[in-house]
């Protein structure tokens, strides 16, 4: 028998999934403003930052690109934060895998930005939640971060989602 028969649901406010729309990424930012600033883990970041350049290429446009360092930690998110204040974006992408994710969640939150997330991987739940797992730079939990909302917009483009390592796709 429950005892609490009260259940939530939360989601992103918009979800896109199909191959290719990651060539509407510009269409969905330009809802937030102009200026866009993109976290991007190392797997697909000299391919995404190319692709980023040619969407992106009218003179109104205003773009800043970062590599995540591989582990979401309190200092990785510090370094994120000072590179997305300095740019001073009207929206936050993050593209990669969970702990890609999960830190511009925390520096969206952070800075009262809109979020979009990218996933590059079908095996987390970070694209869709409203929290981030933190954790040590030896790799252990530290900690989670609960936020009030999800992401705004989730694009899940499923020819990057079938480029994905095999471990990915299996897990």
């Amino acid at each position: 028998m429950l005892k609490n028969r009260i259940r939530g649901f939360g989601s992103p406010s918009r979800y896109i999934q199909g191959p290719g729309v990651i060539q509407y990424l510009k269409e969905q930012s330009l809802l937030f403003g102009k200026r866009v600033f993109f976290l991007i883990d190392v797997f697909f970041f000299d391919e995404l930052n190319r692709l980023l350049q040619t969407l992106y290429n009218d003179k109104e446009d205003s773009i800043a690109t970062d590599l995540f360092s591989g582990e979401i930690t309190d200092e990785e998110i510090e370094r994120v934060l000072l590179q997305v204040q300095s740019f001073n974006p009207d929206v936050v992408v993050g593209i990669g895998g969970g702990k890609t994710l999960d830190t511009v969640k925390v520096v969206a939150n952070d800075l009262l930005l809109p979020l979009m997330v990218i996933p590059t991987t079908a095996s987390t739940d970070a694209p869709c939640s409203a929290m981030s797992i933190i954790y040590r730079p030896n790799g252990t939990h530290h900690h989670e971060r609960y936020f009030s909302h999800n992401p705004d917009v989730v694009l899940v483009d499923s020819e990057i989602i079938c480029k994905a390592p095999v471990r990915f796709l299996l897990a």
